[in-house]
């Protein structure tokens, strides 16, 4: 399905059909493809050259994590995997995100109001004492594109879990170096950090030089500043005409920046805390613009 204005066209893959079928990422508002001005592509799929297997992460695309669930599980029972739905264990190991698992998909619902707007509703399993329901809207407006999620616990335990938002980020396949430039301003000042050939201080981060390797650089709480509302990072390239900048409308609980090859990808994770019956929701809105504009 498409999503448009006359700047942006968005591609979200239909949930149960590829990629939007892993045993790993939300199958609802699974974002394959970014375009601005009908020219510069911003979204990319996950390489085949890591150290485990291919998960199939393409574009934006959401994960809850709750490992918890498949512990609790004995061999041949299912348990939850939200965004998903029912996982078969197969035997006493954890839960692993690259493996592949018999799934019973959750009921999954959509509605496309217009060509700017789509609101995907996952309904709860009542079969099984953790659930959710959620609602994700996946909206255009102007250069913008919005993601919000609303969830409510209707099961029977609490919870608390995380999620956050793969962006498999590339500025129209710009291939990663010292020309690249990161910029998240709401980390608190005086350190230096790096992952690879990724490195920064002060929140302005850059390559030292190509980065064929995945490298994973992990950003504690304690390192984020609570003396700010404002939580956007920036991203932009010396020699490429168009930026990508991400705002979130909470404090992350912490964040993880993943770089191999052309991809960027700041993860940003939200922390959820909720009752049975309780409600919360979060957006998260990317804004694709030209340089001079």
């Amino acid at each position: 399905m498409k999503l448009f204005t006359d700047k942006l066209t968005v591609e979200i893959a239909e949930p149960g059909k590829f990629p939007a079928n892993t045993s790993r990422f939300d199958w609802t508002g699974f974002i394959t493809s970014v375009k601005l001005d009908n020219t510069y592509e911003f979204c990319t799929k996950e390489p085949t050259n890591l150290v485990h297997p291919s998960t199939g992460g393409e574009g934006l695309c959401n994960e809850y994590i709750c490992p918890e669930f498949c512990r609790q599980a004995k061999t041949g029972e299912r348990f939850v995997k939200f965004g998903i739905g029912l996982f078969e264990k197969p035997d006493a190991e954890d839960y692993c995100f690259y493996r592949k698992y018999d799934i019973k998909p959750f009921s999954m619902h959509w509605e496309q109001q217009d060509n700017s707007k789509v609101t995907f509703i996952t309904e709860p399993e009542q079969s099984v004492r953790n659930s959710i329901r959620q609602v994700k809207t996946i909206q255009v407006i102007d250069q913008n594109l919005e993601m919000k999620v609303e969830i409510e616990n209707t099961g029977k335990e609490y919870l608390n879990m995380e999620e956050f938002c793969h962006n498999f980020l590339t500025l129209d396949g710009a291939k990663i170096g010292p020309e690249y430039h990161l910029e998240i301003p709401f980390l608190k000042k005086n350190i230096e950090m790096g992952a690879g050939t990724f490195y920064g201080k002060d929140g302005e981060f850059s390559f030292k030089k190509y980065n064929d390797k995945a490298a994973l650089l992990q950003i504690k709480p304690e390192e984020i500043s609570k003396e700010t509302t404002e939580y956007s990072w920036t991203l932009d390239h010396d020699e490429v005409p168009v930026y990508v900048k991400s705002t979130d409308s909470f404090r992350p609980s912490h964040i993880d920046i993943w770089s191999i090859d052309h991809i960027i990808s700041v993860e940003t994770f939200f922390p959820i805390q909720l009752a049975p019956g309780e409600k919360t929701e979060w957006k998260r809105v990317w804004h694709f613009g030209k340089k001079g504009e």
